[in-house]
């Protein structure tokens, strides 16, 4: 594989909104853009073919360069990049895959090289190519080509100023069509026509795909901004159009009626420019828009209007978002590849955020380190401290006085290693996480809207599962100034996926409110002298029942920045 530039894995909730209590959006990884000569390109668009994900490049202003990146998105978690091409003097604005082959829009400098009447290209790729890079460029009479697509046995691409659409035969790239037009922007197909939008004003025009013959044109009014990005999308019967300044219109094909409309935010520090709708795609009764500085959003059709589900904010604009079932993949400019998984989110049902993927035995797919050895002072102290049966509460009252911290507060970034340790119960239980503002705490379990699992069954080889002491499951990107708590689902897992379990015990005392006041501490966050660690263990009976031993499963948590977390304010382990 290529070397990849920088992928942040399951990057948390930064930014992440949902208006809905049935999802919740959640970053699966981020790439960082390749750079040319020290400045970062701009993803400006992408296409997702199977288990690939294919972005194109571009770069701000006068200069012309641009790339291309291929991913394999197989594990959206841990997307690896196998292909690249960067360029000198070209500038992608819209890419397509389709049998072997990657197309390119875009504007080229090099009219003399590839002798070239105008600026705007189409550029075809040989891909996979198991020799050097083989390319195609071909004169398109235009500044820039803004969009291309395959339909068929053809070519599609549209061009701006002075341009409007090129038809191209697929297999010789002879032009066999065009039809002029100014500001061609983007194109669209359902099953028998296709439309093309235009800006500065916006408008649509729909065309029958058998013989391109035109069949209504509607003016929409938006997209006011010259030389901007706006990817429109159709369906047998609504036109989706990304408006700029005016948001996402959805209109009537037949009859250009707006049926709907959804406006954009206002967002203090960013200029109002900024927030525009880019692009748009479709996924059954799902809408995703691109809406530059005001990152992603996902809606839903209703009958009569538009429900907005979530949002995800990304420092960067977001050019262009492309749905592959309940995952999106977002061209975010400087901001590079954004992964988003559409994560069905009722925890009274059993629906929980899955940090990861795992085996037939729950055990996760993608450890990070696998039965690692434990520092064998730790295991001593670990075993004359936890004794199967015994009543912990009697033996060592310090673990549960008033005051203790249960919860895990972070002060600097880091990532965190939870390693699995032991386990000593009939049950098969299920470990999760959630993250929270420690300024504004979770009320009731109502307020947590992002648990999400860790060990889905957290038992050992020959006790139920397939966990050895001291496989870890990493957790990336967690930011300073946030609280991570800790929940355990007695018997959350049925054999083969999790559920609600019979009950949740949660590290955050207050939310334990199924049992009486005095009995609500049902785990353990320990430190241990000389160890940048913490220790969590859980009781996994409901109090005032169980043996309260504490130590039906044990867990070491390990912070890779050793200044993030205040291991001083946690009880320390002791020896009875």
């Amino acid at each position: 594989d290529a070397p990849i530039h920088a992928i942040e894995k399951n990057a948390r909730f930064n930014n992440v909104e949902s208006t809905s209590s049935d999802y919740v959006l959640v970053m699966r990884a981020e790439v960082a853009p390749p750079e040319s000569h020290g400045q970062a390109l701009r993803a400006s668009h992408v296409f997702i073919d199977d288990d690939k994900a294919f972005v194109s490049y571009n770069t701000e202003g006068p200069e012309y360069r641009g790339g291309v990146e291929v991913f394999d998105i197989s594990n959206i978690q841990a997307p690896s990049m196998i292909f690249q091409m960067i360029v000198e003097d070209t500038d992608y604005s819209s890419i397509f895959y389709d049998e072997g082959k990657i197309y390119l829009a875009g504007a080229t400098k090099n009219l003399d090289e590839f002798e070239l009447n105008s600026n705007a290209v189409l550029e075809v790729i040989d891909y996979p190519s198991e020799d050097s890079i083989q390319n195609k460029v071909v004169d398109i009479s235009s500044f820039t080509a803004t969009d291309v697509k395959v339909h068929g046995n053809y070519v599609y691409i549209t061009s701006g100023s002075h341009g409007g659409l090129t038809i191209l035969d697929k297999t010789t790239l002879e032009e066999v069509g065009d039809i002029g037009m100014d500001d061609a922007r983007s194109i669209a197909f359902n099953d028998a026509h296709y439309a093309i939008m235009q800006g500065t004003p916006a408008r649509v025009k729909i065309y029958q795909t058998s013989d391109n013959s035109y069949v209504n044109g509607y003016n929409v009014g938006g997209a006011d901004t010259p030389e901007s990005k706006s990817i429109l999308n159709i369906t047998n019967d609504k036109i989706f159009v990304p408006a700029g300044r005016e948001g996402l219109k959805i209109m009537d094909f037949q009859t250009g009626e707006v049926l709907s409309t959804m406006g954009l935010p206002t967002l203090e520090g960013v200029e109002e420019e900024m927030i525009v709708t880019n692009g748009v795609s479709v996924n059954e009764e799902k809408i995703f828009c691109a809406n530059g500085a005001a990152g992603m959003y996902l809606s839903e059709q209703l009958p009569n209007s538009i429900a907005l589900l979530g949002s995800v904010g990304f420092q960067a604009s977001a050019n262009y978002v492309e749905s592959r079932g309940q995952v999106m993949f977002v061209a975010t400019g400087t901001g590079g590849l954004k992964i988003i998984e559409i994560v069905v989110y009722n925890p009274g049902d059993g629906d929980y955020i899955p940090g990861d993927e795992w085996d037939d035995h729950g055990a996760p797919k993608n450890l990070c380190e696998e039965a690692t050895e434990v520092d064998q002072n730790l295991e001593n102290l670990l075993t004359d401290n936890f004794i199967e049966t015994e009543n912990l509460i009697d033996r060592v009252p310090a673990y549960f006085a008033d005051g203790v911290v249960t919860d895990l507060y972070i002060e600097e970034d880091t990532d965190l290693k939870i390693t699995f340790y032991s386990e000593a119960t009939l049950f098969k239980n299920t470990l999760g996480y959630y993250i929270y503002d420690p300024l504004n705490p979770p009320r009731s379990r109502d307020e947590i809207n992002n648990m999400t699992i860790i060990y889905a069954n957290a038992s050992a080889k020959g006790s139920g599962g397939n966990l050895s002491k001291g496989d870890k499951v990493c957790l990336d990107n967690l930011k300073a100034g946030s609280a991570i708590g800790f929940f355990l689902i007695t018997k959350g897992w049925n054999g083969s996926e999790v559920t609600s379990g019979k009950y949740i015990h949660f590290t955050s005392k207050h939310l334990n409110t199924d049992r009486p006041k005095q009995f609500r501490q049902a785990s353990l966050l320990l430190r241990a002298e000389d160890h940048q660690l913490g220790i969590l263990s859980f009781e996994d009976i409901r109090l005032p029942g169980g043996d309260k031993d504490y130590d039906d499963v044990i867990f070491l948590l390990e912070p890779t920045n050793t200044n993030s977390v205040d291991f001083s304010k946690l009880t320390p382990l002791q020896i009875p």
